[in-house]
């Protein structure tokens, strides 16, 4: 290798590294920026953390845990926030020490542990939360950056997706889905190395998709989507044997008769809704609330705020957000970024119709269930025109599943930027993302009327 082409090599941008930096610099702060119990169901997330090392979370004593949310705008605003949830000790050490830990609490050890040592060091609200949101931020950073750095391609799209101001605001909270976001960037990564490996997969390779397999089972239902990507590997993978030559000629019809294919998919759709919705009005009558949920924004008030903003910045108990208009150019960037990356991997057919069938299974199942088990089952709404309770957060990880559907429309959209440019593009841009973020927080909380007048406040008038 000669000394230009060395020095070149040692200007090669580390995304990963970016990555890092961002997410520990803002990531920290939001961390305390964010009052405690302000993200949402952040109270439940704590009762669940908590109970891992103490009396059971059914214990009729945790429900004054319940509470602590309501109080926190109201200190904040009044100077009384520090004095409330920091200085003055809770009764948390009265509980006695017990350990409640299974398969299915497992993506609350993290928060868990942080909230234990919080407990040992000094026994406040904020303290315990704050400690928690420390232990989560953590696993995230180390999740993802290692996903970063592992990939074979779309390592711009996993940043920007990873540094959206909602991800951040997930991560430094005592939410489980720093694991649930976790499991999808690490399959990922580990699938952009199986669709650009040309040889058979070997033992090692063997016990990494176990273990990412294993991954998902213990994060949420929807991320048991991602499988059919594996379902859809290339047959070679497998070796040269009867069963990947098998699998070959059933993908090579499969492509010649496409059609047949599409059709397949939707009639298991219409049996997977008519299933869902037998005693919730039938057929007709759930897809009526699909039309109305995702299509008809004055029947569904949450869905232009909530639910789609939401994807990138809907902030504190979904009641401030970043406007309209500049998540619409964080959209138009992520596609852009997904386009020019796409031309790194050669993504077959049926990846990419896997591609653009796991986000819209992803986005029907959840509107599916929020109203089976909460619009109807929770609340008991039955005369509602919609699914309610969806957020925006819960569609944004599936982001980067996107990636070969980005590539696919590359082939007709010649996007085409340099590293440097993309570089700057995606900096720029989280900066931006992140620093509204912590001004708008900052605003809402920490001025008694959630920033209305904030440059009059500045100034002194």
């Amino acid at each position: 290798m000669n000394v230009e082409n060395r020095g070149l090599k040692n200007k090669k941008i580390k995304v990963e590294k970016l990555f890092l930096i961002f997410a520990i610099i803002f990531g920290v702060t939001m961390t305390v920026a964010q009052p405690v119990f302000s993200v949402p169901d952040e109270n439940t997330h704590f009762i669940n953390a908590y109970s891992v090392f103490h009396n059971d979370s059914k214990d009729e004593s945790f429900g004054r845990y319940w509470k602590y949310s309501q109080d926190v705008t109201t200190a904040t605003r009044n100077n009384t926030y520090i004095q409330k949830f920091f200085v003055e000790q809770g009764d948390f050490r009265e509980n006695k020490l017990a350990l409640h830990f299974n398969l299915t609490k497992i993506q609350y050890l993290p928060q868990a542990i942080g909230i234990l040592l919080g407990e040992l060091i000094y026994p406040s609200k904020g303290a315990l939360v704050t400690a928690g949101r420390l232990f989560n931020l953590f696993l995230y950073i180390f999740m993802i950056y290692f996903s970063i750095k592992r990939a074979k391609a779309i390592k711009w799209g996993m940043l920007l997706v990873a540094l959206f101001p909602i991800s951040v605001q997930q991560a430094a909270s005592l939410s489980y889905d720093v694991l649930f976001f976790g499991a999808i960037f690490v399959t990922m990564s580990v699938l952009t190395n199986l669709w650009t490996r040309k040889e058979k997969l070997d033992i090692k390779w063997w016990i990494y998709i176990f273990l990412n397999i294993f991954l998902l089972y213990i994060s949420k239902n929807s991320v048991y989507l991602l499988g059919l990507f594996f379902v859809t590997l290339p047959p070679f993978l497998l070796g040269k044997n009867k069963l990947s030559d098998a699998l070959e000629r059933f993908w090579i019809l499969c492509k010649k008769f496409w059609y047949v294919v599409l059709l397949l998919v939707v009639i298991a759709i219409i049996f997977y809704l008519r299933y869902a919705f037998r005693n919730y009005g039938g057929l007709l009558n759930g897809m009526q609330i699909l039309v109305n949920t995702f299509l008809r924004p004055d029947f569904n008030p949450t869905l232009d705020t909530i639910m789609t903003i939401g994807i990138i910045g809907d902030f504190g108990q979904l009641n401030h957000w970043l406007p309209a208009w500049w998540v619409i150019i964080n959209f138009i960037v992520l596609i852009l970024v997904g386009i020019n990356d796409g031309k790194k991997i050669d993504y077959n057919v049926r990846t990419v119709f896997s591609s653009g069938l796991i986000y819209f299974l992803n986005i029907l199942m959840v509107a599916v269930l929020m109203y089976t088990s909460w619009t109807i089952g929770k609340l008991s709404l039955t005369n509602i025109v919609y699914s309610s309770g969806s957020q925006g957060r819960y569609y944004t990880p599936f982001l980067i599943v996107l990636a070969p559907v980005c590539a696919y429309i590359g082939r007709f959209i010649k996007v085409s930027m340099s590293e440097r440019i993309e570089k700057n593009v995606v900096v720029g841009l989280v900066s931006i993302n992140l620093i509204s973020f912590l001004l708008l927080t900052l605003a809402f909380y920490y001025n008694v009327d959630g920033g209305q007048h904030i440059l009059f406040d500045l100034l002194g008038r």
